[in-house]
Order: C-alpha cells, then structure tokens, then sequence
C-alpha cells in the first residue's frame, strides 16, 4: 500500500468513527469548516462536538485526487455519507499531515451538494 492510499484510508474512517478515533487522528492545530449549522472550530474544539458513534454507517468516496509533497497529503473528493436520515453528499479537502505519532488530520472543509 502507498502512502496516499494509507491516507485515503484514514479519511474514510473519519465518516464511520466518532470521537476516540478523532482524538487520535486530530492534529493539535487542526482547522475545520463545516457548512451550518456546525461551522468552523480549531484544535480540540471539534472533538468535543461529535459523539462516540461516527456521523455515518457507510461512505463513498469518488472524484479522488490527492497530492502527497514531502511530510503532507491534501485529498480532495465527492463524499456521499449513508445516515440514519438519508445519504450526506459533500466536495471535500483534508490537510494531512505526517508526525512523530504517525498521520494527523490538519485541515478539513466540506462544501455540501443536494442529495
């Protein structure tokens, strides 16, 4: 498996995993921008909003293009999240970036689609 592909992976578990797995992941400085009514949070401030579930039961992720450069992956995509409410379909970018503890998730933005 390549490196991007390792991220790719870890992005998906971001749509299926809750909080103890955001904990993990999150970079300390992280940045996220998220439509309303979620908004913008910085560092822990997104952990503490979810839950211990994850947001959805199943992603798909098309349209994929990453870009790895030294210590980063920046991903971009169309994310379709299955919901107990219906399908969540979204363009989204993610910032990764490699540390001491392994990969950690810098940045990420959804811009959301109609279902």
């Amino acid at each position: 498996m390549s490196v991007v592909d390792d991220v790719w992976a870890l992005e998906r578990r971001c749509w299926l995993e809750g909080r103890s797995y955001y904990e993990a992941i999150l970079h300390p400085s992280a940045v996220y921008a998220f439509p309303p009514p979620m908004g913008i949070f910085a560092g822990n401030d997104f952990v503490s909003s979810i839950g211990e579930d994850g947001p959805c039961s199943d992603v798909e992720m098309t349209q994929r293009h990453a870009v790895e450069e030294g210590d980063a992956v920046v991903l971009a995509y169309h994310g379709r999240g299955v919901t107990p409410g219906g399908d969540r379909q979204s363009h989204c970018t993610s910032t990764w970036l490699k540390t001491h503890g392994g990969w950690k998730l810098a940045g990420h933005h959804q811009t959301p689609l109609e279902a």
